[in-house]
């Protein structure tokens, strides 16, 4: 979502083109130290089994086959209460591989670690921009140059002034240049007369005009902090640190400023893969002689003098508003409790005071692949199609930069007496680029991370209930289900291969297909699942057209063999539903997956898909 220098990239969430990159076979033995490094920082907190069976999917997310990762980093907070917080992986490699390929993790990533959150940092520098607008020093939408010192006009929309609402929504008409940063003692001045800055009109389209039409830019956050700066009389950095970061307890800062010397040794950096070898992109080797920011300068520059003599509003792109904050996954869930506290309202994500929306005819912004479709004051909204979960929205601000992938978001349901859920990720550095989701808007990475993040909830709500009605809390294997009505068919004790050759064998005999699905007695949405099966037109149709297997996956960490006999070695969720014909084949391939969410499923939907399958449709 940012760019910065020696490290060129576009903002892009699929729209990303990167330098092409071999994938080279990860040997895992090189995360063995990592991964029992996270496991083992469990140990300090009560063993819960929701904490480890999610410690355990993180370190697999880690080591995935598919795409492994430098690191990773998952905190999940309900109320007060952090429910999951974790970390796998390796925080610094050695630069030198082994004549066996392997390169050693110097440092595991544990949990706490901190890193360049990227532009997660824009949700922070807003939230300090709404105090100052609370405190009268601002105003949201009078002319930012009021606060510049100086003109700031789109020269081809000279009569429309520029607001900092504007700035903070990305509808500013603002565009990034090739650099939006400059180093010490360059002038940030002189780069707002750039007119490459500025949107241009296009014949036939939408207006550029400031207000006008949504395009993400990273500069419009340089612009914010100036403004901020001269508006307060503080630098940047310490003024978040005053407003936001200190008041929520939290030891982070821009560009490591105010961050301790301790918590600098155990940062993490963000790498990409290049050539078979993790290679760092930044903070490899973090200064930790001072508790003040990190910033480029010339090599004329006394750092330490140019910071006494800094003029507020001289330069703030010195502190990176634009993603330079350096925080844990832990500080950012904490963050997002601002977000709780405002309701979302104030800062232009609920339908009365949303900043910006994507018309229907989808001409008034830069989607970016269909990624942003809701803006407000530094936050977007992410709807339920979005988010992967029915009725669930999601609000907040994702990061990506230096081959890192992050997300701060809150999410929550239709139901007003439900907590909201804080989640917040890190993915430290990835193989390759991710494929996009299967059943969001979010990358391969971040929706497994997503999707572990509901599990964890799903499994703690079921540990609620169970200590609620005075039975021991447990994760749901047969000895312990609780007395809820929904069915639990997945049995661990069963011959999960056994039972699905005799159901090809009697779809064989029978002229019928297989209902093969992979759950457990634990989640909601396989029982859900099953639930739906025992009502009266889906029971008939699986009668006449199927024989149903159900096959119990635990954790995911059982009968995993069942899934990849039919070439889903991988179960991105529970259920995962398969429909096979008598040989075998997978007839719904590109659906099987979509299953995560069975029970929030319209119950005529469901029964609607069964039956194009009965027919004789080959796929789907």
């Amino acid at each position: 979502m940012e760019n910065h220098p020696a490290n060129p990239q576009r903002r892009g969430r699929g729209a990303v083109k990167s330098a092409p990159m071999r994938r080279c076979a990860s040997s895992i033995a090189s995360f063995v130290l990592a991964v029992c490094a996270g496991a083992a920082a469990l140990a300090a907190e009560k063993n819960t089994d929701n904490q480890l069976a999610a410690q355990s999917r993180l370190n697999a997310i880690v080591a995935s086959a598919d795409n492994p990762l430098s690191g990773a980093s998952l905190t999940v907070r309900r109320g007060d209460t952090i429910v999951f917080d974790g970390a796998a992986g390796c925080a610094r490699f050695k630069a030198r591989v082994k004549r066996n390929g392997r390169q050693p993790c110097k440092r595991p990533l544990t949990r706490g670690a901190k890193m360049r959150m990227a532009s997660i940092s824009k949700m922070a520098a807003a939230f300090a921009a709404f105090d100052l607008a609370e405190e009268d020093l601002i105003d949201l939408d009078a002319d930012v140059s009021n606060y510049l010192g100086a003109p700031l006009r789109n020269p081809r929309y000279p009569d429309r002034p520029i607001t900092l609402r504007q700035i903070l929504s990305h509808t500013s008409s603002i565009r990034d240049p090739e650099e939006y940063w400059v180093a010490a003692p360059g002038d940030f001045a002189a780069l707002l007369g750039v007119p490459a800055i500025f949107a241009d009109p296009v014949e036939g389209a939408a207006s550029r005009a400031p207000g006008d039409y949504f395009a993400y830019a990273n500069l419009n956050y340089g612009i914010l902090a100036a403004a901020l700066e001269r508006a307060s009389g503080r630098r940047f950095d310490l003024l978040v640190d005053e407003k936001v970061l200190a008041p929520l307890g939290l030891e982070a800062g821009f560009n490591w400023s105010g961050v301790s010397a301790g918590d600098r040794r155990k940062a993490a950096a963000l790498y990409r893969r290049e050539d078979g070898v993790w290679r760092a992109q930044t903070d490899d080797d973090v200064p930790t002689k001072s508790a003040a920011p990190v910033f480029l300068a010339a090599d004329s520059v006394d750092k330490e003098r140019f910071l006494e003599a800094y003029e507020p509003g001289q330069n703030p792109t010195l502190f990176s508003p634009q993603g330079g904050l350096r925080a844990s996954t832990r500080d950012i869930a904490q963050l997002l409790s601002r977000l709780e506290e405002e309701g979302g309202g104030n800062f232009g994500v609920s339908p009365e005071t949303r900043v910006w929306r994507l018309r229907e005819d989808g001409a008034n912004g830069d989607t970016d692949g269909g990624f942003f479709l809701e803006f407000g004051i530094g936050v977007q909204r992410l709807s339920p199609a979005q988010t992967g979960h029915a009725g669930v929205q999601m609000i907040g601000h994702p990061g990506e930069a230096y081959g890192l992938y992050s997300g701060a978001w809150l999410a929550r349901d239709d139901d007003p007496e439900t907590e909201d859920i804080a989640i917040a990720y890190a993915v430290t550095g990835a193989s390759q680029p991710p494929a996009p989701g299967r059943a969001s808007g979010f990358n391969a990475i971040e929706e497994r991370l997503v999707d572990l993040a509901f599990e964890i909830i799903e499994r703690d709500d079921a540990a609620r209930a169970k200590s609620a009605a005075g039975t021991p809390a447990h994760d749901g294997d047969q000895d312990h289900q609780s007395t809820h009505d929904e069915p639990r068919p997945y049995d661990a004790r069963r011959d999960a291969n056994a039972d699905v050759n005799a159901a090809l064998a009697r779809a064989e005999s029978n002229g019928t297909r297989v209902l093969l699905v992979l759950g457990a007695n634990w989640c909601h949405d396989s029982r859900g699942f099953a639930a739906y099966a025992q009502r009266p037109a889906l029971a008939r149709l699986i009668d006449e057209a199927f024989e149903l297997v159900y096959v119990d996956v635990g954790q995911r960490d059982r009968n995993l063999d069942v899934g990849a006999r039919f070439g889903a070695p991988e179960l991105f969720g529970t259920p995962t539903i398969l429909v096979l014909d008598a040989d075998g084949r997978v007839l719904n391939r590109d659906t099987m997956h979509d299953w995560r969410t069975a029970a929030s499923k319209p119950y005529k939907a469901v029964l609607a898909y069964f039956q194009g399958f009965a027919g004789g449709d080959d796929a789907r």
